[in-house]
């Protein structure tokens, strides 16, 4: 009985590894992008947009996690005209983590932007 516990404890943790290994969304950081890499993962959000999972704060439904001066949350679509240019400093990187289910993750961008040659960075959510 404890051998098959074990067992199954075991199973259970490698299976669970390999997520964990590859997905970074429990941590509170937020996209730098630029317009090129924009306008490279654009055609690869659309129809992405939808999440019926409650969450709060700004990039768990899978946005950017940037809060604008009026309080709302900014999208990829508008996140450069409302925040600016990397750092993003017209706005509050916020980067609530990722809800599961919902949004893309870091991993995926990371992934997109290496296909188009490109490389994405990260900064911490302001607490």
């Amino acid at each position: 009985m404890i051998r098959g516990l074990a067992l199954a404890f075991l199973l259970v943790a490698i299976a669970a590894f390999p997520a964990r290994a590859e997905d970074e969304d429990h941590q509170r950081v937020c996209p730098l992008l630029t317009a090129d890499l924009l306008h490279a993962i654009a055609p690869e959000l659309a129809g992405h947009g939808s999440c019926s999972t409650f969450c709060r704060g700004c990039g768990c439904k899978g946005g950017p996690g940037y809060r604008d001066q009026a309080k709302h949350c900014v999208g990829y679509a508008e996140l450069l005209r409302k925040c600016g240019p990397p750092p993003h400093a017209g706005c509050v990187a916020e980067c609530a983590p990722l809800a599961k289910d919902c949004g893309q993750g870091r991993v995926w961008l990371k992934t997109v932007a290496a296909k188009h040659g490109m490389s994405v960075q990260f900064v911490p959510a302001k607490e």
